[in-house]
């Protein structure tokens, strides 16, 4: 494997936590800075589970973003 795979990878790895994290609820996952348009904004505002279905669909354009990436380094 060359070097520019491993974006990829670290992209995929990331997109997974994310995802799985979302799925399982896991609360580091929605929780963090109260900043505008944080994650934890998203869940003060519209609720945890509309922060955690955001969550799991950023995972989820990670780990499309990884493959394309690995697939076209490959």
């Amino acid at each position: 494997m060359n070097g520019a795979v491993w974006g990829g990878v670290v992209l995929i790895g990331c997109g997974l936590v994310w995802t799985v994290g979302a799925l399982c609820g896991w609360r580091w996952i929605t929780e963090g800075s109260r900043r505008v348009f944080g994650i934890a904004w998203v869940a003060d505002t519209f609720g945890r589970g509309a922060a955690r279905v955001v969550v799991g669909l950023l995972g989820a354009v990670l780990v499309g973003l990884g493959v394309t990436w690995v697939a076209r380094a490959w």
